[in-house]
């Protein structure tokens, strides 16, 4: 992967699909495409409230004007835009393959974990409960796995390090 792809907030594919929509409509102008996708955006409102989503070619009265030529440009505007607003709303898996998810993990898997407890709230836990003279061990690393939501390995494993 390239610096360039990992820095990407958005698939190319959606950011290619939005300049495209915009170069289409670039004689129109900014402003002009702003009202207009704005116009669209409440017609397909009333579209909806007056007929329902699965009614086709039903008229609607008090629609904004939106002229002709400019119509199906403004659709593919706003259809861009929902790409990426469902991308940004969790959406991303849409555009992940499973090649790219385990190519992720395996970068994941190599980073160092953060813990979530110090070696202090560990040995605070252990003098607590009287660690250095109580004959059964394990239930007090089994209670410490629990407490700090770990496995009894990784207790061990911390115990072994800090010498107790």
């Amino acid at each position: 992967m390239s610096m360039e792809s990992t820095k990407r907030r958005l698939p190319k594919i959606l950011t290619r699909e939005l300049l495209s929509a915009y170069a289409a409509l670039d004689e129109l102008g900014r402003e002009k495409t702003d009202i207009f996708l704005k116009r669209y955006r409440r017609n397909q409102t009333r579209y909806i409230a007056a007929n329902g989503l699965f009614s086709l070619n039903a008229p609607v009265h008090g629609l904004e004007f939106i002229p002709h030529e400019w119509h199906s440009k403004i659709a593919n505007l706003d259809a861009a835009w929902q790409k990426i607003h469902r991308f940004d709303n969790d959406g991303a898996e849409d555009y992940v393959s499973a090649d790219v998810v385990r190519v992720i993990n395996i970068i994941n898997a190599g980073k160092p974990r953060r813990s979530t407890f110090t070696d202090d709230d560990l040995i605070k836990y252990l003098a607590r409960r009287n660690f250095d003279s109580c004959l059964n061990i394990g239930s007090i690393i089994s209670s410490a796995a629990e407490h700090f939501d770990v496995t009894t390995r990784t207790i061990e494993r911390r115990r072994k390090k800090l010498g107790l």
